[in-house]
């Protein structure tokens, strides 16, 4: 946004002022042998005429620079007709907007991202629950298994079955927890 207000206002007129202040030692002359090349014409021409009309001029001494010396200047700027000041603010116009499409396209992306981690988080709380009521169902189900052994109604084949079927749900709990983990610190907070 900078940028674009740094580029609007290139259309506005802008005012420098410029100073400047020098002194110069040991001045560097030049001189004009005026006196030298005139004086012998002049009095010729003095001669002729019998008169004094004719002055003796001197040499001339001219400095290169004045000892002092002393500049100001206010110089005011208008652009006219300058397309590299019209095309410097639309560039300028599209990198605001790319940037805040980039902005609200990764807005877009972090709540989706959001959601879905935290519909991920609701998935692991549910299949906890689920797995918990199952390990319920699978311990009664052993122990129902051993009666029925005990009483030689089945065979330890069903023991067997059902001392498995209750490992795998014991292994799919730990799986379940080390996914939830990570998870919990984040949520819990916002429930």
């Amino acid at each position: 946004m900078e940028k674009l207000k740094q580029a609007k206002s290139y259309f506005y007129p802008a005012a420098t002022l410029h100073a400047r202040y020098s002194g110069a030692q040991g001045r560097r002359t030049f001189d004009v042998p005026v006196g030298d090349m005139l004086n012998p014409v002049y009095s010729t021409l003095n001669l002729l005429t019998q008169s004094n009309d004719f002055p003796a001029i001197e040499n001339q001494e001219y400095a290169f620079l004045r000892s002092k010396e002393h500049e100001t200047k206010v110089r005011i700027t208008q652009p006219l007709l300058n397309s590299d000041v019209f095309y410097n603010k639309k560039i300028n116009d599209q990198l605001v907007m790319l940037t805040s499409a980039t902005r609200e396209d990764y807005k877009h992306q972090l709540v989706e991202e959001i959601k879905s981690s935290y519909f991920d988080y609701l998935k692991a709380l549910s299949l906890q629950d689920i797995l918990d009521h199952a390990a319920q169902l699978l311990e009664e189900n052993l122990r129902v298994a051993e009666k029925l052994f005990e009483n030689n109604k089945v065979t330890q084949e069903h023991i067997y079955q059902a001392e498995a079927e209750l490992a795998k749900n014991l292994a799919a709990m730990a799986e379940a927890k080390k996914t939830f983990k990570p998870l919990m610190p984040i949520f819990t907070k916002f429930m």
